[in-house]
């Protein structure tokens, strides 16, 4: 199942969160421009995506992954963290995200 588990209620007053019932929902209320999706299952490192202002960064959840159909539906904007040698484990989902958010962040300061 794909199933998809919208964010609780923040209690952070400067982080802006909305939690969406699915997918279609999210893609329908956010109408994002571009996508970005993390996973192991990809080559292209991180780095070589060009980050602009309002690019929404998707990774799946730790145990699994994204859901099966977005590899093909998304195949042009599945990107990696390179992990040294064949037998390197992936980095868990904080990790990921904390590097690949510092990696658009810093695209967009030296623009």
């Amino acid at each position: 199942s794909n199933a998809y588990y919208p964010l609780p209620p923040a209690s952070w007053p400067d982080l802006d969160v909305t939690g969406h019932e699915d997918w279609t929902a999210f893609i329908e209320t956010a109408t994002p421009a571009r996508l970005f999706f993390a996973t192991t299952k990809s080559e292209r490192p991180h780095w070589e995506f060009r980050f602009t202002p309002g690019d929404y960064l998707v990774f799946g959840n730790e145990s699994g992954g994204l859901p099966p159909s977005f590899y093909e539906a998304h195949k042009d904007n599945l990107y990696t963290i390179p992990m040294p040698g064949e037998h390197a484990r992936s980095h868990n989902l904080a990790s990921a995200v904390a590097v690949i958010a510092h990696e658009a962040l810093r695209q967009f300061t030296m623009a």
